[in-house]
């Protein structure tokens, strides 16, 4: 099952997708014993309440799925060759025509023009020799493929054939293969059967929110709604939408949930799309059958969904009272200072009142900090990690997902405490984290001790252990915390804490073979991938890390289907390696997830995002958008450019962290210079933003010289700064109208020329300008002036190979001197040339030619 899942996956991928449109393929093997195994695992899984799958058969039957997807939707046309077209056009030997001489009209230089060389394939023929037999076109015909022949033992005698007894053995020894469609292979009645049989299971059963089932089920109603065979499965999916999930899986929706779950897709988005996208014949008796269903449970939905909100208000307004906080505030202050049993009602209340306070503003909930401040100081904090107690408490599984199999008490401290600390210390950080951190490094030499033997012993699966892995990993995101912080990364270099963590992440039993890490191991690497991240700013740190092969630990890691350590271990390899860049790792998904720490940062970038503040993700950011796939990804898609705008513009009232905003303004800046330098495309949606260009506009006049020049950067790629200010004073939206780019002066590719680039004459100096009269009479001036002193200068007229005789010139890195105009900057061979020479970093000495031309072409005076 494990080589049919890794042999579908390779399948499926872009670099042999494409061969399968070969009728000859179409018949192979392989694609039988796919169907049919993939018929069984089907079967299987309308069984599983009696008959579970293993997990390989699990990782096959979304394999074959996802392939059988994709051959059904994208192959179903099959073509006649799938490796290119075969020319027939056929040259005699004594007429093929020498291409050489059949391109060279002039010299290089300006001399007569050469005579006609003689083409030595047919020189050596006699004039008498007669033209070579044309070839004989054939039609092949791909369809037919020839019959194995069997050969006798003994040997026969020879005999002579006619061509017409030549060509019925010929036509004997071949047979036809028949056209075959994925469609028909796959998708047999057995597999409707079947099909039909799982979405009823499903309408019957309920499995865990990620379960294989869903997706796999959900995967294959998709293929039949794109396909139109959706009569068949109809009554299924009216079940489904009928059944009580549904209405289940509606109500029990959280306000906070970022993404849906393959449950709730199925349920609330495929199945309600399958009925809408299709006319059925009995279309008015499904409405009133789906009509009643849905009048019973949309009055409670709306009531749970739509009034949430209005209810969460008045609940805070009535319950988070000055008289609550006060006696939260005793309670906290009592547990640090007194001891109790592990699970006593009062650790229980105190943690689900301590949670429900570090999801709400830090300006309502300010004055319980100390206290919990307070119990991370308290020896019982310590204490909970030496001795570790399990929750006795008979609840239902929700409860026990949510607290653990910890006790309330060590819930408390590690976890609780911990959390409100993270959420709500930012406008403190300064004063508490410094002191705080100490006496924390001070007792992770006491508590890693206590728990790497239990977490690098892969043989004990108790649940003992698993709590103890759930307390190491709480500490070590409290550890995260302060990694944060540039000035407590040093601190970590005196302990050995770095290289414990290595040891976690080393582990073999880590990642199963196919790599995929046991939920209960995930949370731990999830923080100490975090963890070796935000401490790799520290320039020594780093140098330790590649000594220590964390690179190789990374690489292993970006294979796992997890986000938060695709991103940590994909990012860090990066800074360990920068010629990583280029070999990313599902570059589309990588974006996605910068895309989504972006927005989620923006909306307090002194809070970190999973580990992971807004400052350091835009600063590997800068290095990430080097990748083409990457920067591609980030323009084509539709949050992308809209983020980074808002990272551009993110701004608070605070003296305090103005360092913070002038490294998120830089790095922003400066990732959106790299994509309007290298995706010109991307102009036209910057500047569709208002907001971005009455931003940049402010920023020219910011006290840092740096935001100053990226902002004027900026604008000179978008265009003429007097146009934005006059698109912002009349309101007129750069989306729908040409920019002036597009509007350049045609002349410049009007002209031809003769001159051709010669190696052979040097020069000092080379000369750019555009083809105004005006202007090229000054640049004669100047081009006089310099001949005059000496200096070689080349000059390059107007004409259709203008821009490739410069860029030849630029290759020899020579001064570059550029007259700048306004019909320089409209003019698109002009800007190609200035571009091309700053690529190649070849000197650039920048001449104003015209009178009032100043803002446009800062930029330029800034690069010197």
């Amino acid at each position: 099952m494990h080589v049919l899942a890794t042999i579908c996956h390779e399948l499926a991928s872009l670099n042999t997708f494409r061969l399968f449109d070969y009728s000859m393929l179409r018949n192979h093997g392989i694609f039988i014993c796919i169907a049919r195994t993939f018929e069984m695992l089907l079967t299987k899984s309308n069984h599983i309440q009696t008959i579970p799958m293993t997990t390989q058969e699990e990782d096959c039957f979304y394999a074959t799925s996802y392939l059988i997807a994709q051959l059904c939707l994208y192959q179903n046309k099959p073509v006649g060759l799938f490796y290119g077209k075969v020319s027939s056009v056929v040259f005699p030997v004594t007429e093929k025509p020498n291409p050489r001489d059949q391109n060279i009209d002039q010299t290089d230089k300006k001399s007569d023009e050469i005579t006609a060389k003689p083409n030595l394939k047919t020189a050596r023929l006699p004039a008498s020799a007669p033209k070579a037999r044309p070839i004989e076109q054939t039609q092949t015909d791909i369809t037919k493929i020839l019959k194995i022949r069997k050969f006798p033992s003994q040997f026969i005698s020879v005999s002579y054939k006619t061509p017409t007894d030549l060509q019925s053995s010929s036509e004997r020894n071949s047979i036809e293969i028949s056209v075959r469609k994925y469609k028909d292979l796959f998708l047999t009645k057995l597999f409707f059967e079947q099909l039909t049989r799982a979405i009823e299971d499903l309408a019957c059963y309920d499995y865990s929110s990620h379960h294989i089932k869903y997706k796999v089920i959900d995967r294959l109603v998709r293929l039949c709604s794109k396909l139109n065979t959706v009569d068949v499965l109809l009554s299924s999916i009216m079940k489904c939408l009928c059944s009580k999930f549904y209405c289940d899986i509606l109500l029990g929706m959280k306000l906070n949930q970022i993404r849906l779950t393959p449950k709730q897709l199925f349920f609330i988005y495929e199945c309600p799309q399958f009925i809408i996208q299709h006319n059925f014949p009995q279309k008015d008796v499904l409405i009133c059958t789906l009509s009643q269903t849905f009048a019973e449970i949309t009055k409670p939905i709306f009531d749970k969904h739509l009034l949430r909100t209005a209810r969460e208000n008045a609940i805070k307004s009535r319950f988070l009272t000055e008289s609550f906080l006060e006696r939260l505030t005793q309670d906290i202050i009592e547990l640090s200072t007194k001891e109790y049993q592990p699970n006593v009602l009062k650790y229980k209340d105190a943690v689900r009142r301590v949670r429900v306070c570090a999801k709400l503003e830090t300006n309502d909930v300010e004055s319980l900090l100390n206290p919990i401040i307070d119990c991370l100081l308290s020896e019982y904090y310590i204490n909970v990690y030496k001795q570790i107690h399990l929750n006795q408490s008979k609840g239902d599984s929700k409860t026990t997902q949510i607290n653990g199999s910890l006790a309330y008490r060590h819930l408390f401290f590690m976890r609780e405490c911990p959390e409100f600390l993270m959420r709500h210390d930012y406008k403190r950080q300064n004063e508490i984290r410094p002191s705080l951190s100490k006496t924390m490094l001070s007792r992770t030499a006491i508590i890693f001790a206590e728990y790497l033997p239990y977490v690098l012993s892969g043989a004990d699966n108790s649940e003992y252990k698993n709590a103890r892995l759930e307390a190491l990993t709480c500490h070590i995101k409290l550890l995260n915390h302060f990694a944060l912080t540039p000035s407590i990364r040093q601190d970590f270099l005196s302990t050995e804490i770095i290289n414990q963590v290595l040891l976690v992440l080393q582990d073999q039993t880590l990642v199963d073979d196919v790599e995929r890490i046991p939920d209960v191991n995930i949370g731990m690497v999830r923080q100490c991938l975090t963890f070796l991240y935000n401490l790799s700013f520290n320039t020594r740190i780093l140098i330790i890390m590649r000594t220590n092969n964390v690179l190789q630990i990374c690489h292993k890691m970006r294979l796992v289907n997890d986000q938060i350590i695709q991103f940590a271990s994909q990012t860090l390899a990066v800074m360990l390696d920068a010629n990583t860049v280029d070999r990313i790792v599902e570059p589309q998904s990588l974006t996605k997830i910068y895309i989504e720490y972006m927005n989620k940062s923006t909306k307090e970038p002194r809070q970190p995002y999973q580990g992971v503040k807004l400052n350091c993700i835009l600063r590997n950011l800068q290095k990430i958008i080097e990748n083409d796939e990457v920067r591609e990804y980030t323009v084509e898609g539709k949050e992308g450019i809209p983020s980074l705008s808002k990272c551009v513009c993110v701004g608070w009232m605070d003296s305090s962290t103005s360092i913070l905003l002038k490294q998120i303004q830089r790095s922003s800046l400066d990732i959106v210079w790299k994509i309007l330098y290298y995706e010109p495309k991307s102009n036209i949606q910057f500047k569709s933003i208002d907001q971005l260009i009455d931003h940049l506009l402010s920023l020219l006049d910011n006290p840092s010289k740096k935001i100053r020049q990226n902002a004027k950067h900026i604008i000179w790629r978008l265009g003429d700064e007097k146009d934005f200010l006059s698109e912002q004073t009349k309101k007129v939206k750069a989306k729908g109208e040409k920019n002036n780019e597009e509007e350049a002066f045609e002349i410049d590719n009007q002209l031809t020329t003769k001159d051709q680039w010669d190696d052979s004459v040097p020069f000092d100096v080379m000369v750019s300008f555009s083809n105004d009269v005006n202007i090229k009479n000054l640049c004669n001036r100047i081009y006089n002036r310099l001949i005059a002193a000496n200096i070689k200068v080349y000059i390059e007229e107007q004409g259709q190979h203008r821009l490739e005789l410069m860029k030849k010139a630029i290759e020899k890195n020579k001064i570059i001197l550029v007259c700048l105009s306004t019909n320089y900057r409209a003019s698109k061979v002009c800007m190609e040339e200035v571009e091309y020479a700053f690529k190649k970093k070849c000197p650039i000495i920048p001449v104003i030619v015209e009178a009032n031309f100043l803002h446009s072409f800062s930029y330029l005076a800034s690069t010197q």
